[in-house]
C-alpha cells in the first residue's frame, strides 16, 4: 500500500519474533536491516535484551582495570622548512649537533661552508648500506629541520 501500513505490520512481526536479527533502517523509512547473530540466538533466548530491544553483540565487555593513567599525546608544533626558506646563495653552516647516524654527520661536514646551489644535485655521500647518494632537497630539509645545519646570508 502507499502509506506503508502493511510494511510496518510486517516489520513489527519480524522484530518481535527475531529482535536480535532485525533492526530499523534509519536511511529508508519502512525498511529493516537483517544481521543474523553469530551465536544464532536471533530470538534473544540465550542473551538477555538491552533496553533498546537489541542484545549486545558481545556478551561481556572488557574494562580497563589497570590503575595507570593513559598516556596523553601532546601536539608538537613542527617548524616547516620549505623551499622558500632558503635562497640558492644561502651558505650552509653545520651546527655541530650530535646525530644518531654517523653518515648524517659526515654529509653535514661535506656541505658545511658551501651554498645551497653548490650542494643540491652535486654533493655525494655514502648511506649506511654503502650506496652512494646525491644530496637533494629532502636531505637539506631533513638536516635543517633536525638542526644539524643552519643557513647564513643569501637574499632571495
Amino acid at each position: 500500500d502507499k502509506k506503508g501500513e502493511q510494511e510496518r505490520k510486517n516489520i513489527a512481526i519480524l522484530t518481535s519474533k527475531w529482535p536480535r536479527a532485525f533492526r530499523p533502517n534509519h536511511k529508508r523509512k519502512n525498511e529493516v536491516i537483517m544481521s543474523w547473530p553469530a551465536d544464532d540466538d536471533a530470538e534473544g533466548v540465550k542473551t538477555p535484551l538491552k533496553k533498546s530491544g537489541r542484545a549486545s553483540s558481545k556478551a561481556v565487555k572488557k574494562t580497563n582495570t589497570s590503575k595507570a593513567p593513559k598516556a596523553v599525546k601532546k601536539a608538537v608544533v613542527k617548524k616547516k622548512v620549505t623551499q622558500q626558506a632558503w635562497s640558492p646563495k644561502s651558505v650552509l653552516v653545520s651546527t655541530g649537533k650530535e646525530t644518531t647516524q654517523p653518515y648524517i654527520a659526515a654529509r653535514c661536514k661535506k656541505v658545511h661552508g658551501k651554498t645551497v646551489e653548490q650542494v643540491l644535485g652535486s654533493v655525494q655521500f655514502k648511506t649506511p648500506s654503502g650506496h652512494t647518494k646525491t644530496y637533494g632537497v629532502a636531505d637539506l630539509k631533513y638536516d635543517l629541520f633536525r638542526g644539524y645545519l643552519t643557513l647564513k646570508g643569501g637574499k632571495k
